[in-house]
Protein backbone atom coordinates (compact mmCIF):
# COMPACT_ATOMS: atom_id res chain seq x y z
CA UNK A 1 0.00 0.00 0.00
CA UNK A 2 1.59 2.99 -1.06
CA UNK A 3 0.65 6.80 -1.00
CA UNK A 4 1.53 10.37 -0.51
CA UNK A 5 0.50 10.10 3.60
CA UNK A 6 -0.36 7.18 5.20
CA UNK A 7 -1.58 6.23 9.06
CA UNK A 8 -1.44 3.54 10.74
CA UNK A 9 -2.95 2.47 13.96
CA UNK A 10 -1.75 -0.97 15.33
CA UNK A 11 -4.53 -0.63 18.36
CA UNK A 12 -7.37 -0.34 15.95
CA UNK A 13 -5.92 -2.67 13.47
CA UNK A 14 -6.45 0.44 10.49
CA UNK A 15 -4.28 1.93 7.64
CA UNK A 16 -5.61 5.19 5.88
CA UNK A 17 -3.45 6.00 2.58
CA UNK A 18 -4.23 9.61 0.82
CA UNK A 19 -3.09 11.19 -2.40
CA UNK A 20 -1.52 8.91 -5.22
CA UNK A 21 -2.92 5.45 -3.64
CA UNK A 22 -1.61 2.18 -5.17
CA UNK A 23 -2.36 -1.39 -3.93
CA UNK A 24 -0.02 -3.61 -5.81
CA UNK A 25 -0.66 -7.34 -5.83
CA UNK A 26 2.55 -8.96 -8.30
CA UNK A 27 1.33 -12.11 -7.96
CA UNK A 28 -2.11 -11.79 -9.71
CA UNK A 29 -0.71 -9.05 -11.72
CA UNK A 30 -3.14 -6.36 -10.16
CA UNK A 31 -2.60 -2.91 -9.40
CA UNK A 32 -5.16 -0.81 -8.08
CA UNK A 33 -5.25 2.92 -7.95
CA UNK A 34 -7.02 5.58 -6.11
CA UNK A 35 -7.32 8.99 -4.13
CA UNK A 36 -7.88 7.38 -1.01
CA UNK A 37 -7.89 3.69 0.59
CA UNK A 38 -8.72 2.70 4.31
CA UNK A 39 -7.44 -1.02 5.09
CA UNK A 40 -9.30 -2.70 7.81
CA UNK A 41 -6.21 -5.41 8.91
CA UNK A 42 -8.98 -7.80 11.26
CA UNK A 43 -10.89 -8.16 7.77
CA UNK A 44 -8.05 -8.48 5.30
CA UNK A 45 -10.02 -5.20 3.35
CA UNK A 46 -8.98 -1.96 1.46
CA UNK A 47 -11.58 0.22 0.58
CA UNK A 48 -10.48 2.26 -2.34
CA UNK A 49 -12.17 5.44 -3.43
CA UNK A 50 -12.22 8.85 -5.17
CA UNK A 51 -11.24 8.09 -8.89
CA UNK A 52 -10.32 4.72 -8.45
CA UNK A 53 -8.94 2.70 -11.20
CA UNK A 54 -7.85 -1.33 -11.55
CA UNK A 55 -5.25 -2.55 -13.54
CA UNK A 56 -5.22 -5.64 -14.84
CA UNK A 57 -2.22 -6.39 -16.70
CA UNK A 58 -3.11 -9.05 -19.41
CA UNK A 59 0.10 -11.14 -21.76
CA UNK A 60 0.30 -8.16 -24.21
CA UNK A 61 -2.33 -5.44 -23.37
CA UNK A 62 -3.96 -3.71 -19.85
CA UNK A 63 -7.63 -3.79 -18.87
CA UNK A 64 -8.40 -0.41 -17.05
CA UNK A 65 -11.53 -0.78 -15.09
CA UNK A 66 -13.32 2.59 -13.09
CA UNK A 67 -15.99 2.66 -10.58
CA UNK A 68 -17.03 4.94 -7.87
CA UNK A 69 -15.61 2.04 -5.32
CA UNK A 70 -13.40 -0.42 -5.04
CA UNK A 71 -13.02 -3.26 -1.96
CA UNK A 72 -10.21 -5.78 -1.96
CA UNK A 73 -10.89 -9.10 -0.23
CA UNK A 74 -7.59 -10.39 0.66
CA UNK A 75 -9.22 -13.61 3.00
CA UNK A 76 -6.56 -16.80 2.31
CA UNK A 77 -8.97 -18.91 0.35
CA UNK A 78 -11.81 -15.84 -1.14
CA UNK A 79 -9.79 -13.18 -2.56
CA UNK A 80 -11.80 -10.92 -4.47
CA UNK A 81 -12.71 -7.30 -5.81
CA UNK A 82 -15.82 -6.08 -5.84
CA UNK A 83 -16.52 -2.53 -8.20
CA UNK A 84 -19.15 -0.24 -7.98
CA UNK A 85 -21.02 1.41 -9.17
CA UNK A 86 -20.88 2.62 -12.69
CA UNK A 87 -18.41 0.41 -13.69
CA UNK A 88 -16.83 0.74 -16.82
CA UNK A 89 -13.50 -0.78 -18.86
CA UNK A 90 -11.56 -0.56 -21.75
CA UNK A 91 -8.69 -2.25 -23.41
CA UNK A 92 -7.50 -2.06 -27.00
CA UNK A 93 -9.59 -4.41 -28.34
CA UNK A 94 -12.44 -5.22 -25.76
CA UNK A 95 -14.37 -3.15 -23.46
CA UNK A 96 -17.48 -3.28 -21.05
CA UNK A 97 -19.81 -1.48 -18.83
CA UNK A 98 -22.09 -2.42 -15.96
CA UNK A 99 -23.68 -1.64 -12.57
CA UNK A 100 -21.66 -3.64 -10.41
CA UNK A 101 -18.63 -6.30 -10.72
CA UNK A 102 -16.71 -9.04 -8.93
CA UNK A 103 -13.27 -10.45 -9.50
CA UNK A 104 -12.30 -13.24 -8.08
CA UNK A 105 -8.87 -14.14 -8.15
CA UNK A 106 -8.63 -17.91 -7.51
CA UNK A 107 -10.49 -18.63 -10.97
CA UNK A 108 -9.90 -15.77 -12.35
CA UNK A 109 -13.57 -15.22 -13.01
CA UNK A 110 -15.17 -11.57 -13.57
CA UNK A 111 -18.52 -11.06 -12.79
CA UNK A 112 -20.70 -8.61 -14.62
CA UNK A 113 -24.13 -7.57 -13.19
CA UNK A 114 -27.01 -5.61 -13.83
CA UNK A 115 -27.35 -4.56 -17.44
CA UNK A 116 -23.85 -5.93 -18.42
CA UNK A 117 -22.38 -5.02 -21.80
CA UNK A 118 -19.17 -6.62 -23.47
CA UNK A 119 -18.07 -4.82 -27.13
CA UNK A 120 -15.49 -6.74 -28.55
CA UNK A 121 -14.17 -5.64 -32.09
CA UNK A 122 -17.01 -5.59 -33.63
CA UNK A 123 -19.59 -7.68 -31.49
CA UNK A 124 -21.86 -5.72 -29.15
CA UNK A 125 -22.59 -8.83 -26.38
CA UNK A 126 -25.61 -8.54 -23.95
CA UNK A 127 -26.99 -10.39 -21.47
CA UNK A 128 -29.02 -10.32 -18.30
CA UNK A 129 -25.15 -11.68 -16.22
CA UNK A 130 -21.99 -11.73 -17.68
CA UNK A 131 -18.63 -14.02 -16.92
CA UNK A 132 -15.26 -14.22 -18.11
CA UNK A 133 -12.39 -16.04 -17.53
CA UNK A 134 -9.00 -15.20 -18.02
CA UNK A 135 -6.23 -17.99 -18.17
CA UNK A 136 -2.50 -17.54 -18.55
CA UNK A 137 -3.25 -13.14 -18.56
CA UNK A 138 -5.61 -13.92 -21.34
CA UNK A 139 -9.17 -13.89 -21.97
CA UNK A 140 -10.11 -17.42 -22.52
CA UNK A 141 -14.05 -17.71 -22.43
CA UNK A 142 -17.17 -16.17 -21.66
CA UNK A 143 -20.38 -17.48 -20.29
CA UNK A 144 -23.92 -15.64 -20.94
CA UNK A 145 -26.40 -17.01 -18.74
CA UNK A 146 -29.56 -14.85 -19.61
CA UNK A 147 -31.22 -13.61 -22.64
CA UNK A 148 -27.67 -13.27 -24.31
CA UNK A 149 -27.68 -11.65 -27.50
CA UNK A 150 -24.96 -10.54 -30.24
CA UNK A 151 -24.90 -8.09 -32.48
CA UNK A 152 -22.79 -6.35 -35.17
CA UNK A 153 -23.30 -3.50 -36.80
CA UNK A 154 -23.76 -3.70 -40.90
CA UNK A 155 -24.97 -0.28 -41.65
CA UNK A 156 -26.97 2.74 -40.79
CA UNK A 157 -30.15 0.52 -40.36
CA UNK A 158 -29.30 -3.02 -40.77
CA UNK A 159 -27.50 -5.10 -37.89
CA UNK A 160 -26.59 -9.01 -38.00
CA UNK A 161 -28.22 -10.67 -34.94
CA UNK A 162 -27.79 -13.82 -32.33
CA UNK A 163 -29.86 -14.54 -29.52
CA UNK A 164 -30.03 -17.81 -27.47
CA UNK A 165 -31.00 -19.02 -24.16
CA UNK A 166 -27.51 -19.24 -23.59
CA UNK A 167 -24.19 -18.72 -24.47
CA UNK A 168 -20.45 -19.44 -24.69
CA UNK A 169 -18.08 -17.93 -26.70
CA UNK A 170 -14.09 -18.76 -26.93
CA UNK A 171 -11.52 -16.68 -27.22
CA UNK A 172 -7.75 -16.87 -28.97
CA UNK A 173 -5.58 -13.97 -28.33
CA UNK A 174 -8.31 -12.18 -27.17
CA UNK A 175 -10.23 -12.14 -30.26
CA UNK A 176 -14.08 -14.45 -30.52
CA UNK A 177 -13.08 -17.44 -32.21
CA UNK A 178 -16.31 -19.47 -31.35
CA UNK A 179 -20.00 -19.56 -29.80
CA UNK A 180 -21.81 -22.06 -28.79
CA UNK A 181 -25.89 -21.18 -28.75
CA UNK A 182 -27.33 -23.38 -25.97
CA UNK A 183 -31.25 -23.22 -26.68
CA UNK A 184 -33.52 -21.04 -28.68
CA UNK A 185 -31.50 -20.06 -30.94
CA UNK A 186 -32.39 -17.50 -33.55
CA UNK A 187 -30.46 -15.27 -36.07
CA UNK A 188 -30.90 -12.28 -38.22
CA UNK A 189 -27.98 -11.86 -41.16
CA UNK A 190 -27.47 -9.39 -43.39
CA UNK A 191 -27.52 -11.12 -47.33
CA UNK A 192 -25.23 -10.21 -50.23
CA UNK A 193 -24.59 -10.82 -53.73
CA UNK A 194 -21.43 -11.57 -55.38
CA UNK A 195 -20.52 -8.01 -55.15
CA UNK A 196 -21.44 -7.42 -51.72
CA UNK A 197 -24.63 -5.63 -52.53
CA UNK A 198 -27.90 -6.05 -49.80
CA UNK A 199 -30.33 -8.42 -51.41
CA UNK A 200 -32.29 -9.51 -48.10
CA UNK A 201 -32.20 -10.45 -44.99
CA UNK A 202 -31.99 -14.05 -43.72
CA UNK A 203 -34.01 -15.64 -40.59
CA UNK A 204 -32.64 -18.59 -39.26
CA UNK A 205 -33.81 -20.36 -36.14
CA UNK A 206 -32.48 -23.66 -34.49
CA UNK A 207 -32.30 -25.01 -30.84
CA UNK A 208 -28.68 -25.11 -30.42
CA UNK A 209 -26.13 -23.89 -33.06
CA UNK A 210 -22.30 -23.08 -33.08
CA UNK A 211 -20.59 -19.96 -34.74
CA UNK A 212 -17.36 -20.10 -35.88
CA UNK A 213 -15.81 -16.14 -36.60
CA UNK A 214 -12.49 -15.37 -38.34
CA UNK A 215 -10.73 -11.69 -38.56
CA UNK A 216 -13.40 -10.45 -36.20
CA UNK A 217 -16.57 -11.49 -38.55
CA UNK A 218 -18.83 -14.67 -38.95
CA UNK A 219 -17.23 -17.12 -41.31
CA UNK A 220 -19.44 -20.50 -40.81
CA UNK A 221 -22.69 -21.53 -38.67
CA UNK A 222 -23.47 -25.47 -37.77
CA UNK A 223 -26.64 -26.53 -36.23
CA UNK A 224 -27.32 -29.57 -34.61
CA UNK A 225 -30.53 -30.21 -36.04
CA UNK A 226 -31.73 -28.54 -39.40
CA UNK A 227 -32.82 -25.00 -39.14
CA UNK A 228 -35.86 -23.26 -39.80
CA UNK A 229 -34.66 -20.43 -42.03
CA UNK A 230 -36.18 -17.74 -44.51
CA UNK A 231 -35.15 -14.87 -46.80
CA UNK A 232 -36.54 -11.80 -47.05
CA UNK A 233 -35.96 -9.84 -50.22
CA UNK A 234 -34.22 -6.27 -49.51
CA UNK A 235 -37.56 -4.18 -50.85
CA UNK A 236 -39.82 -6.23 -48.61
CA UNK A 237 -38.42 -6.04 -45.58
CA UNK A 238 -40.54 -4.29 -42.82
CA UNK A 239 -38.98 -2.69 -40.04
CA UNK A 240 -40.26 -5.42 -37.42
CA UNK A 241 -37.88 -7.95 -40.05
CA UNK A 242 -34.77 -6.17 -38.92
CA UNK A 243 -34.51 -7.05 -35.06
CA UNK A 244 -34.92 -9.93 -33.05
CA UNK A 245 -36.59 -9.58 -29.71
CA UNK A 246 -34.28 -8.04 -27.11
CA UNK A 247 -32.46 -6.10 -29.79
CA UNK A 248 -31.15 -2.65 -28.57
CA UNK A 249 -28.27 -0.99 -29.96
CA UNK A 250 -25.59 1.21 -27.62
CA UNK A 251 -22.59 1.69 -29.93
CA UNK A 252 -22.91 5.47 -28.24
CA UNK A 253 -22.28 4.19 -24.84
CA UNK A 254 -18.42 2.29 -25.88
CA UNK A 255 -15.60 3.84 -24.43
CA UNK A 256 -13.63 4.71 -27.13
CA UNK A 257 -10.03 5.35 -24.70
CA UNK A 258 -9.25 4.77 -21.09
CA UNK A 259 -9.50 8.50 -20.20
CA UNK A 260 -13.55 7.54 -21.00
CA UNK A 261 -14.24 5.20 -18.48
CA UNK A 262 -13.92 8.37 -16.09
CA UNK A 263 -16.99 10.00 -18.19
CA UNK A 264 -20.41 9.65 -16.32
Amino acid sequence: LKGDSLYYSKKDMYAKAIGHVSIIDTIENIILNGGIAEYFEDHEKAIIKEKPILNLILESDTLFMHAKKFINFQNEGSEKILAYNKVKMYKSDFQGKCDSLTYIYKDSIIEMHKSPIIWSNNFQITSDTIQFVIHKNKIDKMYLNSNPILISKEDSIDYNQISGKKMISHFNNNKITRTKVLGNGETIFISKDENDKKIGITYLQSSDLTLYFKNNKLNNISYLIKPNSETIPINKVSENDRYLTGFKWRGTERPMSKEEIFKE
